[in-house]
């Protein structure tokens, strides 16, 4: 064979070599090694020379010589063999391809990068109006701690103040970490530390109280439980005498002395009995059980028994029973600030007010007969949304009966119980238009702006009585109830303070079922007259009221509006009428 069919053969198996190594690919996750790259870009440069080049120039032994150094020496770069083996015209025809190919081959043998963005030219703005940024929880949480340290504290009213500190000192303790593990133990130190921040945030008020109240407890031998009670059973208001300290009252006394371990004798816990009404001091002796004065009482053994006692009169979840005080002074505060702002346009007389007392008293008898079972409350609170009305709104005396309908529609929708009435059952009961009854509920609503939430005569009955001592009996309740039914359809809601006017009646309750109760603050035996004025106004035959009365004299009812007046009213002539007392 001649040497240019040799040389033929040798550069056609170079091509077959250099087309199989540069068209097998790898698996994905395989990568070839640069030198084998390297290699094949050589060789698959060698097969196919540039049409300018002049290969004709090599000699068989030139490429044989190349082809076995490859071969031996695998991991060397072709560059490095052309140098050394090849002459110039041989590196500028085997390099310079060789770079230019290795350029363009990635080593992974994966996908180009995406090319980056255009740069923006000079003056371009970012719009930036859609980006949202996330801040982190936790630097949310700093920046709103130091932003409440910043601030200024506000001071701390006289409630807050019992509040908190009831909260922290006389709660339920809990039998199984606790009491066995001696947790609940306070020291003198730890009080003063919780106390001192509260007593530097009172206002103007709470100083004035607490300066009543821990100031003169400074005697050096009154116990701390002593001056922690004092603060906790300070009330701002006193309307009625009697109820000066309460079972649960009683049970937070017990519960800090326990707390703090101070000793706690028999004679000291008969002494606080006295407070107490007769059915609560009767009790409070069968648990000594005839101890002797100085015989120490286990004080947890005795908190255990009030609080059993306290769930067996309230409930398990009472709420009323542990923030009676605080709650009652909150009712009172609000009933002075609602008296004050209500003003009645004096243009309605005499007639005007009698029609609105024969449409109180018509809603009475609808609540309690329209087959619906709406609670008390839904008829006090619907007159004092109709009273509230009324002194915004200049209404006409023939659409009174419909806007007193309409707050009862109202009123059944705020005052939390169930159910509630449907517009189309006032309507057929009362012979009313639904569209017009919804449509006077609707401006109600936009008289009162949205402000339904007020303190009812039957709000205050059920605070003042609820700790009572005896418990209110079933005849005490009915009597109680047709006083508060009288009051609301002879006075309205504003005229006279409702806090007073609830004590008044339950004074004359008390009275009528022979309780020992003590005489009553001067605002509320000034009211005394009113509330027999309008017993008084009752007995009137074909006036408003008399069938409040017909409907209290029957025997479900206990008869309570057949009770004489002297009986209610001890104190007084009752020769006095309603508008004298005014």
């Amino acid at each position: 064979m001649q040497r240019g069919q040799v040389l033929r053969c040798f550069t056609e198996q170079n091509r077959c070599r250099g087309a199989v190594s540069l068209s097998r690919e790898p698996p994905p996750s395989f990568s070839l090694p640069p030198p084998f790259i390297c290699r094949c870009a050589y060789l698959h440069t060698v097969s196919h020379p540039k049409p300018q080049q002049h290969h004709a120039h090599f000699s068989f032994a030139q490429h044989t010589n190349i082809h076995r150094r490859l071969l031996k020496a695998p991991y060397m770069s072709a560059a490095k063999d052309t140098s050394h083996n090849g002459s110039g015209s041989a590196r500028g025809a085997c390099i310079a391809p060789t770079r230019q190919v290795l350029g363009a081959v990635p080593l992974n043998l994966s996908s180009p990068p995406p090319p980056p963005p255009p740069p923006l030219p000079c003056g371009t703005t970012l719009d930036c109006s859609q980006a949202v940024l996330r801040i982190p929880v936790y630097v949310t949480a700093k920046q709103e701690m130091e932003k409440t340290q910043k601030e200024a504290l506000k001071p701390l009213t006289f409630r807050v103040i019992q509040q908190r500190i009831r909260d922290h000192f006389v709660r339920d303790l809990d039998d199984e970490t606790e009491l066995k593990s001696n947790r609940y133990i306070l020291t003198a130190e730890h009080v003063e530390r919780f106390l001192f921040p509260l007593f530097q945030r009172a206002d103007a008020k709470a100083v004035r109280i607490l300066g009543e109240v821990w100031g003169r407890s400074r005697d050096p031998s009154r116990k701390l439980s002593d001056q922690i009670v004092a603060v906790l059973t300070r009330r701002q208001h006193v309307l009625l005498q009697g109820t000066e300290l309460t079972l649960m009252e009683l049970k937070e006394k017990v519960l800090l002395v326990a707390r703090l371990q101070e000793p706690l004798t028999a004679g000291e816990v008969r002494q606080l009995a006295i407070q107490l009404g007769p059915y609560n001091r009767e009790w409070v002796e069968e648990w000594l059980c005839a101890r002797l004065a100085d015989e120490a009482v286990d004080s947890l053994a005795l908190c255990t028994a009030l609080r059993d006692a306290v769930q067996q009169r309230f409930g398990a979840f009472t709420f009323a029973g542990v923030y009676y005080p605080t709650v009652l002074d909150d009712l009172i505060d609000m009933d002075e600030r609602a008296q004050s702002s209500m003003v009645y346009p004096p243009k309605l007389g005499v007639s005007a007010q009698s029609v609105r007392a024969r449409v109180c008293e018509e809603l009475f008898i609808f609540t309690i007969f329209c087959g619906v079972p709406l609670s008390l409350d839904a008829y006090f609170l619907a007159v004092a949304l109709f009273d509230r009305f009324l002194a915004r709104r200049s209404t006409p005396k023939e659409e009174l009966r419909l806007y007193s309908m309409a707050a009862l529609l109202l009123a059944s929708k705020c005052d939390h119980s169930w159910p509630t009435l449907d517009p189309h059952f006032v309507s057929v009961k009362m012979k009313l238009a639904q569209e017009n009854v919804m449509a006077a509920e609707e401006e109600i609503v936009r008289a009162l702006q949205f402000d339904t939430a007020v303190s009812t005569l039957h709000h205050f009955c059920e605070a003042l009585v609820l700790h009572q001592d005896p418990p209110a009996s079933p005849e005490q309740l009915r009597l109680l109830e047709y006083l508060i039914a009288s009051l609301s359809v002879h006075t309205y809601y504003g005229q006279y303070r409702q806090s007073c006017l609830a004590a008044a009646a339950l004074h004359s309750s008390r009275h009528a079922a022979r309780l020992a109760t003590g005489e009553p603050s001067e605002s509320v035996r000034v009211l005394l007259p009113v509330v027999c004025a309008a017993l008084q106004k009752n007995s009137v035959e074909r006036t408003p009221g008399n069938l409040l009365k017909q409907i209290y004299a029957q025997p479900e009812r206990h008869a309570v509006s057949l009770i004489p007046t002297a009986v209610l009213f001890p104190s007084l002539s009752c020769r006095s009428s309603l508008s004298a007392s005014q």
